[in-house]
């Protein structure tokens, strides 16, 4: 990975073990969860890197615009790779690629997440619900 995403070392000249990274994403909790990794929507591992990543630059909106080549440093894989999860990831339902119109080459304009059907987490139990009787 490029220094650019490595910690800066803190204090005495060491990294602090606790924050090895600058970067840091909110990721939704359903992509932790098992259905994100088993059957049909599951995410291979070069998949949850770009996810993960992706996630990153998610703000209110869920669009997100990065340059492969920032996703390459960041997730460690080649262009080649990255191209490929994000691909994996559309075919799976958990983004959409979204082209720039009237290019001879496709070129990626941005990014949409989404959440597959079938990955919804349960509503949580409101308050005192699951308490023992």
């Amino acid at each position: 990975m490029s220094d650019h995403y490595q910690s800066k070392p803190t204090g005495s000249g060491a990294a602090d073990p606790l924050y090895p990274s600058t970067f840091f994403a909110k990721v939704p909790a359903e992509v932790l969860a098992p259905a994100a990794h088993s059957g049909p929507l599951a995410m291979s591992h070069a998949e949850f890197r770009v996810f993960v990543a992706l996630c990153r630059f998610r703000g209110p909106a869920r669009v997100v615009n990065p340059a492969r080549t920032t996703l390459t440093n960041m997730t460690g894989l080649t262009p080649n790779n990255v191209s490929r999860a994000t691909k994996g990831l559309q075919s799976k339902g958990w983004l959409t690629i979204h082209y720039v119109e009237g290019k001879k080459c496709r070129e990626v304009e941005n990014y949409e997440l989404h959440l597959p059907e079938g990955t919804r987490l349960p509503a949580k139990a409101s308050k005192g619900t699951d308490k023992e009787t």
